[in-house]
C-alpha cells in the first residue's frame, strides 16, 4: 500500500489520498464499491495509543512536543478533528505538507527548529529503524519504538521521571 509510487508522492504532498486509492484499486482491478470497502477496512487497523498521547501531553509545558509523521495530506485533519489528539502537541510536522519525509535529514532539522531546541536536546521516537538511525545521525536522541511500556520506560529514565 505505502510502497507504490503514488503513495510515495502523496507522502511528500505531490499526490492526494484519492489518487493513491485510485491507483491501488486500478492495480488490483477493483470496482468502485469494492475499492471503497478496501479503503474502509484498511484504516480500521489504525488505533490511537491513548496512554502514549496522555504521557506526551503530561510532558507539556515543561517540554515542547511534536508529531513528525510521514503521512498523506489529510493527517492534520485526522489528528485534529477525527482523533482529537493534536492538543497534546506543540506542533505537527507532516511530510505531505513539508514536501519531504523521514529519513531525509532535513525534516529532523526542521522539527527541532520548529520546537526551538538543538538536536541534542530533542528526543525522537519512531517504529522504523531507518528513521531512528537517521535521527541519531542528525544528533537527536532516538528511541526505537517496540512497545508502549518499553518507550515509556526509556523516556522516564531519560527525563528523570521514572
Amino acid at each position: 500500500m505505502f510502497t507504490n509510487p503514488v503513495a510515495a508522492a502523496a507522502t511528500v504532498g505531490k499526490a492526494t489520498e484519492l489518487q493513491v486509492w485510485e491507483h491501488v484499486c486500478q492495480r488490483l482491478g477493483l470496482d468502485e464499491s469494492t475499492c471503497a470497502q478496501l479503503e474502509e477496512d484498511f484504516w480500521k487497523g489504525d488505533v490511537i495509543n491513548h496512554s502514549l498521547v496522555a504521557y506526551v501531553h503530561h510532558l507539556r509545558p515543561r517540554y515542547r512536543t511534536a508529531i513528525l509523521s510521514n503521512a498523506w495530506p489529510k493527517l492534520r485533519y485526522y489528528l485534529s478533528e477525527a482523533f482529537r489528539i493534536s492538543y497534546a502537541f506543540d506542533t505537527l510536522i507532516i511530510s505531505a505538507e513539508e514536501g519531504l519525509a523521514k529519513p531525509d535529514r532535513r525534516i529532523y532539522f526542521r522539527a527541532v527548529e520548529r520546537l526551538g531546541v538543538r538536536p541534542a536536546e530533542a528526543v525522537f521516537v519512531d517504529d522504523m529503524p531507518e528513521n531512528v538511525a537517521a535521527a541519531r545521525a542528525c544528533g537527536l536522541y532516538a528511541i526505537h519504538y517496540e512497545n508502549t511500556d518499553q518507550v515509556l520506560h526509556e523516556l522516564n529514565a531519560l527525563l528523570g521521571s521514572g
